[in-house]
């Protein structure tokens, strides 16, 4: 029966409007393969789609199997406002500065892709064995990129699930019927 009520939960999680976009952001390296709205390496393509996708994988599952303790430091039930959720708490702070990081990580990202492509052009061996060192990094960064997203819009996505249960919690207590059944 917990793996039924996990499932359920997982599915109230994904059609909050944060899970959604956790969803759609773990799709995003699929859809940059197709658009190349983000440019990579045409080498590593298929390699940095797939690294990129299960790290978003694994930043959704981590959001989600870490909603409790998400849980725990957004909400205080002290706190007026906001519905009970705490504008100072540490999972909203977290997922602006994955968001921060992730858009200093693109600005780097993309500031290192035109260094490697300027260098690629000259033939002489020293320029190449940059190449050669620099070409990994964008891999991992490319990855680190989407998963940071993924990991910000799934804590965010944590905070709305919270605060929608314990919403129907407290309008079950005072006798009103629940939102989900």
């Amino acid at each position: 029966m917990r793996f039924v009520s996990e499932l359920r939960e997982l599915g109230s999680f994904l059609l909050s409007l944060w899970g959604v976009l956790t969803l759609l952001s773990a799709f995003l390296p699929f859809m940059n393969q197709i658009s190349r709205v983000l440019p990579m390496p045409e080498s590593q393509a298929n390699m940095a789609t797939g690294l990129a996708s299960l790290t978003c994988l694994f930043a959704f599952l981590y959001a989600f199997a870490e909603r409790h303790r998400l849980h725990a430091s957004a909400f205080r039930p002290s706190v007026a406002g906001f519905g009970g959720f705490d504008p100072d708490s540490s999972a909203l702070r977290s997922a602006l500065e994955r968001f921060g990081m992730a858009l200093a990580l693109l600005a780097f990202y993309m500031i290192m892709l035109i260094f490697r492509d300027r260098l690629a052009a000259d033939r002489t061996d020293t320029p190449q064995l940059i190449v050669a060192i620099l070409s990994p990094l964008l891999l991992i960064g490319y990855a680190a990129l989407f998963g940071l997203l993924t990991a910000a819009f799934g804590e965010l996505a944590v905070i709305e699930h919270v605060r929608g249960r314990e919403s129907d919690e407290a309008r079950a207590l005072i006798g009103l019927e629940t939102r989900r059944p």
